[in-house]
């Protein structure tokens, strides 16, 4: 979409921790009816577009060989992460706020481990003309030599030029 084409992958994915959290928080701590809805709504939203942002981060990411079983394996990690979080919230209806505060430490780990150790998207890069960014991020994410990393880009490259 718009934003993730404007701003980047990484960034989105960054951006997205911010209402996560905020919405997990407003959840947790002296809830009302208004600030639960609220809350619901920012993390619904937020899921929402992590889930796409991601499945687009890992299929640029990915080399061809790995791209489906990686986007396959992000869709059931999300999946996943979601049917944890309501199951801890039915075995735990008692202290549900609990559940919420653990809920709220997820992206801020989140965010500190993909500001640390995910680069850029290469196909963003190459879209915003970085292509010597692109390269260190293909090198980066899929350990590889430098020409490897330029046959890489290349590809990303006559993708571009055929899609327009």
């Amino acid at each position: 979409g718009p934003i993730l084409d404007k701003f980047g992958r990484k960034t989105a994915l960054l951006v997205i921790t911010i209402p996560l959290t905020i919405g997990w928080i407003l959840i947790s701590f002296q809830p009302s009816f208004e600030r639960v809805c609220m809350g619901r709504f920012a993390t619904g939203i937020s899921t929402g577009f992590a889930s796409t942002s991601s499945t687009v981060y890992v299929a640029e990411m990915a080399d061809v060989t790995m791209r489906g079983f990686l986007i396959v394996g992000s869709s059931i990690a999300i999946s996943v992460g979601i049917t944890i979080v309501y199951s801890l919230g039915y075995l735990l209806q008692e202290n549900w706020q609990l559940v919420a505060v653990i809920c709220a430490i997820f992206p801020i780990i989140s965010f500190i481990l993909i500001s640390i150790f995910l680069p850029e998207s290469p196909v963003w890069l190459a879209g915003k003309k970085r292509f010597s960014d692109a390269k260190k991020s293909l090198q980066r994410i899929r350990n590889c030599s430098t020409e490897e990393a330029e046959d890489a880009l290349e590809e990303i490259n006559q993708r571009f030029n055929s899609s327009k």
